[in-house]
């Protein structure tokens, strides 16, 4: 089988499992992403203004919004992706939800185009949202690829976060050339940082 056709399988059974988490779990992480803001800002040691990508949860995924106004209390500026020509950008959050003219891919929230768009090396951090990690950090995606595309040029910045549920880690991701590694992952259990 190949690693196309493995991730088809593996995101089969992330989905349901990440689904069948029940609401002690949503707010385990809550309390993590409180718990792990100062240190995720201690550690990039930054001076000035803190850029933060991040999205907005649809569905079953953990939701950043906990972990977005710890930070933003800290002093950083939130950034959400938004998908035009297959390449995503970055721009500051909407102060009120997105109107349906504001939907970017597969209808998920996004700012309107044009505001502020920055590329994700511009950012100090980013929150990925997926459906499977493991133990090396590679991260299992929903397939499309546009976090892959907009972080394969990033050297030393942004410092990747994926958020999840403990569910969701699994023995081995298949890895294609293009995927990208995680520094880290924050679950309902805490924080864990990855070797790469």
């Amino acid at each position: 089988m190949s690693a196309a056709e493995q991730k088809t399988a593996l995101r089969k059974t992330l989905r349901k499992q990440r689904a069948a988490q029940n609401e002690t779990s949503r707010q385990r992480i809550a309390e993590q992403s409180k718990r792990c803001a100062a240190e995720l800002l201690s550690w990039l040691h930054h001076t000035g203004i803190l850029r933060v990508g991040s999205y907005c949860a649809v569905g079953t995924e953990a939701s950043p919004s906990t972990l977005e106004d710890a930070l933003v209390q800290l002093g950083a500026l939130i950034y959400w992706p938004r998908c035009d020509a297959n390449a995503l950008r970055f721009s500051p959050i909407p102060a009120v939800p997105a109107p349906a003219d504001s939907l970017g891919a597969a209808a998920i929230p996004a700012p309107p185009p044009g505001i502020d768009e920055l590329a994700a090396d511009a950012l100090d951090l980013i929150i990925l949202p997926l459906l499977g990690f493991d133990a090396q950090g590679f991260r299992l995606g929903q397939g499309g690829g546009f976090y892959d595309r907009a972080l394969a040029n990033c050297k030393q910045r942004p410092y990747r976060l994926g958020l999840a549920f403990d569910c969701q880690q699994t023995a081995h991701i298949p890895i294609e050339d293009w995927d990208q590694c995680l520094h880290a992952v924050l679950t309902e259990t805490g924080l864990r940082i990855f070797a790469n």
